[in-house]
């Protein structure tokens, strides 16, 4: 596949999309009204009491994330067709399974790279799923809507916008996957390393199918998996 061809495949969507300026405020517009709707949530659940601190994570997550797709959404059908400039297609099913398979592949041997490294994981989603009250709402919360709300932002809204920009397919890739890992500054060096190596490959995943399904549920997956880690350890 040339380059003419990967860009095409990467695009997506029939319609001419923003350029990087207009698509880089409107992705801010997006993250706006995410984190304005979960400093609304900190503040009315403002408790003295750190225990309630998973709880309030799962309930800002939850809203945020819908406040944030309501004005992705909102902003986009102004001008496109949602899911044709969003790239919400079906992909084959071939192409899902094989790349879904990616996913677990690429933690089990980070995990193992780790293991070798003698690199400790960060206890934050420990302290957040015994804090959180509601498993069921944290599970909502990691596994259903934060993909659902950053795969819509960084490999949906950014990645239309900026593949046709000066930094074509792989700049735009690398830059989202920054910008993605940036979101998770919680975690450890070793960690972020690896948030970064899946932004990559969530990213490669955009450009290769032409759809946003395909990351979305490599992501969605990959915290299904962090989830019942969490679970199992905090259980033994």
């Amino acid at each position: 596949m040339d380059e003419q061809d990967q860009q095409r495949v990467a695009e997506g969507g029939s319609a001419k999309p923003w350029g990087f300026w207009r698509t880089a405020g409107w992705g801010l517009v997006a993250f706006a009204a995410f984190l304005g709707a979960q400093v609304v949530v900190f503040a009315l659940l403002d408790v003295e009491d750190q225990s309630a601190n998973g709880l309030r994570l799962s309930v800002a997550t939850i809203l945020g994330g819908l406040a944030g797709m309501a004005a992705l959404w909102a902003v986009v059908r102004r001008k496109f067709d949602v899911y044709d400039y969003l790239s919400l297609r079906w992909p084959k099913p071939r192409t899902l399974v094989l790349w879904v398979l990616a996913g677990p592949g690429f933690w089990i041997a980070f995990s193992v790279l780790g293991f070798l490294l003698d690199q400790s994981t960060s206890q934050f989603m420990e302290d957040v799923y015994n804090t959180a009250g509601s498993p069921a709402l944290l599970f909502v919360a990691v596994v259903l809507v934060a993909p659902l709300f950053e795969e819509t932002l960084f490999r949906g809204l950014l990645f239309r916008g900026w593949s046709p920009s000066p930094l074509r397919v792989w700049g735009t890739i690398a830059l989202t996957a920054a910008l993605w890992t940036a979101l998770h500054s919680q975690y450890g060096a070793f960690e972020i390393g690896g948030l970064f190596l899946y932004g990559i490959l969530l990213g490669t995943a955009r450009q290769h199918t032409g759809t946003l399904i395909v990351p979305l549920a490599l992501h969605a997956l990959s915290n299904t998996w962090a989830f019942a880690q969490t679970a199992f350890g905090a259980g033994s």
